[in-house]
C-alpha cells in the first residue's frame, strides 16, 4: 500500500472485517484503488456494510483517486 493510500485510509477511519461463519468468511465489501505501483487494483479496506464501503470509495474518488467496491460473498477456508 502506498503512503498516500495508507494515510487516507486512516483519515477515513476504516473498520476492518472481524466476523466469520462456518465454511467461509462473512459477506464483505472490498474497497480497492487503482495502483500504478502494482499495475492493477490494490485492496485498501474490507467492510461488512456495503454503505460504509461505498462511502469510503466515494471519499477516495472525491480526492481524485480511482476507487471501486467489490462485493465478495463466499470464500473457502483452509482445511
Amino acid at each position: 500500500m502506498n503512503e498516500q493510500a495508507t494515510a487516507q485510509s486512516r483519515q477515513l477511519n476504516l473498520r476492518p472485517l472481524v466476523a466469520s461463519t462456518p465454511g467461509g468468511s462473512a459477506p464483505q465489501f472490498r474497497v480497492q484503488i487503482q495502483s500504478e505501483e502494482h499495475c492493477g487494483w490494490q485492496m485498501i479496506g474490507t467492510f461488512v456494510d456495503q454503505e460504509i464501503a461505498d462511502h469510503c470509495a466515494m471519499e477516495l474518488q472525491m480526492r481524485g483517486i480511482i476507487a471501486r467496491v467489490v462485493a465478495a460473498r463466499i470464500f473457502p477456508v483452509a482445511a
